[in-house]
């Protein structure tokens, strides 16, 4: 089943009968002179950059797709895998003093207890709400973003942006793609901005950097409190995007 299409093949409207936003070239990646590949471009583009790495590990070749109920396990692991390990391990060089320790065992611990992928996966399938996955051949998740509105008067949350080491780097730009594909969907739904929460330090300040470069911008004050929900912590950042701009 092809989900993905080319420039002008997709229709500007949000959908009204339960399917997923396009995968396209869009206005966000070409207004901000990012990358503009499709999903297969941008697939096959990984499987060349990276084919050699990941046939070691019998992931060759990945597929780039919008998630169903039936990945809710392989995107358990691979989000467990990444949190309690790269990010466990990041957060050894922030001072102790500062609380960082242990963040990925935390935030883990805090997805599994209130089954959130199960709810995010929920929310995916609404018309209007977004979740890619980068997945292996086995079906294994690689990397992933979302972006999901939860009707509860904040905008549309831009979440799990999570991507594998050997997917990352400026030759590939597959972190990018997958933000501004979020990006494009907030576009599309009419969403005047929308926002993400993160971590400052520990293992995020690249992913914080490639944010500001997209244009968002941290969020203070009762607002950024009124966003950051149960995350407000002197850890957590809180940005957003207005997105009036690529309609002008």
């Amino acid at each position: 089943m092809t989900m993905f299409s080319s420039p002008g093949e997709a229709d500007s409207k949000t959908p009204r009968d339960g399917a997923q936003p396009e995968l396209n070239r869009d206005r966000a990646l070409s207004y901000l002179d990012f990358v503009t590949e499709t999903a297969e471009e941008m697939a096959l583009k990984a499987n060349t950059l990276r084919g050699e790495v990941l046939s070691e590990r019998g992931s060759f070749p990945i597929t780039i797709e919008h998630a169903t109920y039936r990945d809710r396990p392989h995107i358990d692991r691979f989000v467990r895998a990444l949190l309690t390990g790269e990010v466990n391990k990041a957060a050894l060089t922030t001072p102790e003093s500062e609380g960082y320790r242990n963040q990925g065992t935390r935030m883990w611990d805090y997805r599994e207890k209130h089954a959130v992928v199960a709810t995010e996966l929920e929310l995916a399938q609404k018309p209007g709400n977004s979740m890619v996955l980068v997945k292996s051949c086995r079906g294994g998740v690689l990397g992933m973003a979302a972006l999901l509105d939860r009707e509860d008067g904040r905008p549309a949350e831009v979440l799990d942006v999570f991507l594998e080491a050997d997917l990352r780097g400026r030759d590939l730009g597959l972190g990018r793609w997958l933000i501004a594909n979020m990006i494009e969907a907030g576009v599309e739904r009419g969403d005047e901005s929308i926002y993400l929460r993160s971590r400052r330090k520990g293992g995020f300040e690249a992913a914080v950097h490639l944010y500001e470069r997209f244009g968002f911008q941290e969020v203070t004050g009762e607002r950024g409190d009124f966003l950051a929900g149960d995350f407000k912590s002197p850890r957590t950042i809180v940005m957003e995007l207005d997105l009036k701009q690529f309609r002008e």
